[in-house]
């Protein structure tokens, strides 16, 4: 199928490079709709010769996913557990530890106060 698609692009660029040639002096009207018309020849040609190669590949991989894989050696069963579930996050109990500001600046204990926050004079 390819190679059909391949010698029908080729023989279509020929035949588009033949009306190029044919009308390079472009002159006139009818020499200009002869160069076009080769032109659009070429480039129709050069897609089929793109797809005739684009048809190979994919048959290729066509009939790599034909073929039958080697068998797998049988693997001797691994004794070993699955892991348990990850603990749930603790509930919050609303005495959750509150950071003073003064962490930052590596004092790690809160206020003489007790108040997280450091108050101004």
């Amino acid at each position: 199928m390819y190679l059909i698609l391949f010698l029908v692009g080729v023989v279509l660029a020929f035949a588009g490079a033949l009306l190029v040639h044919s009308s390079v002096p472009v002159e006139d009207i009818p020499k200009a709709a002869l160069f076009n018309s080769g032109i659009i020849a070429i480039v129709g040609g050069l897609i089929l010769m793109a797809l005739a190669v684009v048809v190979r590949s994919v048959g290729r991989i066509a009939e790599r996913f034909e073929m039958q894989p080697l068998p797998l050696p049988p693997v001797a069963a691994v004794g070993r557990e699955d892991p348990g579930p990850r603990p749930a996050r603790a509930a919050p109990n609303g005495e959750a530890k509150r950071l003073s500001l003064l962490s930052w600046f590596g004092h790690a204990n809160a206020p003489a106060s007790g108040l997280p926050y450091v108050t101004g004079p």
